[in-house]
C-alpha cells in the first residue's frame, strides 16, 4: 500500500487536534485566494463609486441605508469574535480590545 493521507485513513486518529495531513497546507486564518479576490474587487468598484454610493444611500430610507451598510461594512471593517462570561464576579473587570491592524485591506 502506498502513503495515506485521507481522514478515512488516520483511523486510530494519530494526527493530533488542529492537524491534518498536510502540514506544508494553507495557515489557519489565511483567506482562500477567491475569497480575497472578491473582496478587493468589491473594494475597488466601491472606492470607484463613492459619490455614487453616496447619492444611492441618501436616497434610502434609514432601514434600507442601514441594511445596506450593514451587508458592505464586512468587506472594509474588522470582524470581532463573541465572547460570553458567566457568573459571579466580586472584582473590577478590565476589557481589552485588539484587533488586526494589517493594512493590506485598506482602500487608497
Amino acid at each position: 500500500m502506498g502513503l495515506k493521507t485521507g481522514y478515512r485513513d488516520n483511523p486510530k486518529n494519530t494526527w493530533k487536534k488542529g492537524q491534518s495531513g498536510n502540514p506544508n497546507g494553507r495557515p489557519k486564518g489565511t483567506p482562500n485566494r477567491s475569497t480575497q479576490e472578491i473582496k478587493e474587487f468589491i473594494q475597488q468598484i466601491v472606492s470607484k463609486n463613492l459619490d455614487c454610493l453616496e447619492l444611492d444611500l441618501d436616497s434610502m430610507n434609514p432601514f434600507q441605508r442601514w441594511q445596506t451598510l450593514e451587508k458592505i461594512s464586512k468587506y472594509f471593517l474588522p470582524t470581532f469574535n463573541k465572547t460570553e462570561l458567566s457568573g459571579e464576579i466580586d472584582t473590577d473587570i478590565k476589557i481589552t480590545v485588539k484587533y488586526d491592524t494589517d493594512d493590506s485591506d485598506k482602500i487608497e
